[in-house]
């Protein structure tokens, strides 16, 4: 029976990127995709992403990406969560429980540190991790013609900086009340997903006053709008800022997955194909039964 392995060294790592490149690879050659994962782990740092596997003599068996990360419970409250991603089995050693013997392994890990729950983004069959005890949440995309959201008054959008993160990061919390199942950040979680996350993020501002940030950008399909948080900003002036952006990028359409209470109607609503955020509740406050599925929101932003 293979081990588990709390932590891969550099050259199972290695070995776990090769095994993944024809999934993640985004177009990277094998030593460029290795090469990515390792400054993956070195930007992340060791507190906050390691590698986890299965080993037996043939080598590496299966493979995850286990963060540490918390969320902010619906009372407000954080609790400490284990985040699990690119769950991977060699294809020679597949249909024999692998994967779901490692996720085990992680949730048992996670168990004994005394964290509340864990989560992952599903790509595959959500059937699958619900086998496993996690609980599927509300999984939907949004998309807009660019013509149909208000042209009102945008506002100024300008590049954020990594001197901008605490401000972001009060905006993120300021956006949320109480009573929302969602991601908490810290200024190590921000810079990592920056890193990870092509999509920049703007300070929003109006007659020299900053009110909050808009992450968007262009694809050759659509405006891809990640998240926003301005409090106090009416919607109608956040819908026609992107508007303003999409049409000068000459995008006809704008998508992304937004937070419940800012889809506007204008927005057609489908649930995604894959990307189904999925909770375990390991030691929680809290129960399924006491989540409320329209007050929660794990978006694209921490999408691992």
């Amino acid at each position: 029976m293979p081990t588990y392995v709390p932590r891969l060294d550099q050259r199972f790592v290695i070995e776990a990127s090769r095994h993944t490149h024809s999934i993640w690879g985004s177009g990277r050659s094998l030593d460029e995709h290795a090469t990515y994962t390792l400054a993956q782990l070195d930007r992340a740092g060791p507190d906050l992403l390691r590698y986890v596997g299965l080993v037996d003599a043939t080598g590496l068996v299966a493979s995850a990406k286990r963060y540490s990360m918390q969320l902010a419970a619906p009372d407000g409250s954080p609790l400490p969560a284990v985040g699990i991603g690119a769950v991977f089995t060699r294809e020679d050693a597949r249909d024999r429980g692998h994967a779901a013997t490692l996720v085990r392994e992680i949730l048992r890990e996670a168990t004994a540190e005394g964290l509340s729950a864990a989560w992952l983004h599903s790509e595959i069959d959500p059937a699958y991790y619900t086998r496993l005890g996690f609980l599927p949440l509300p999984g939907l995309a949004h998309r807009a013609a660019t013509e149909d959201l208000p042209e009102g008054a945008p506002l100024g959008l300008r590049p954020a900086t990594a001197d901008d993160i605490p401000r972001l990061l009060a905006w993120y919390e300021a956006g949320y009340d109480h009573g929302w199942l969602r991601p908490a950040r810290s200024p190590a979680l921000w810079r990592y997903f920056a890193f990870r996350n092509p999509t920049p993020a703007f300070i929003l501002e109006d007659q020299g006053h900053d009110l909050g940030y808009l992450s968007a950008n262009p694809t050759p399909q659509a405006l891809w709008v990640n998240e926003w948080s301005a409090p106090g900003v009416p919607r109608p002036r956040i819908l026609a800022t992107l508007r303003a952006l999409a049409a000068r990028h000459e995008l006809r359409a704008i998508t992304g997955w937004l937070r419940p209470d800012q889809v506007d109607p204008v927005f057609r609503t489908t649930g995604r194909a894959a990307g189904i955020p999925m909770i375990h509740l390991l030691a929680s406050p809290w129960t399924a039964e006491t989540i409320d599925p329209a007050r929660t929101h794990f978006g694209a932003y921490e999408y691992f």
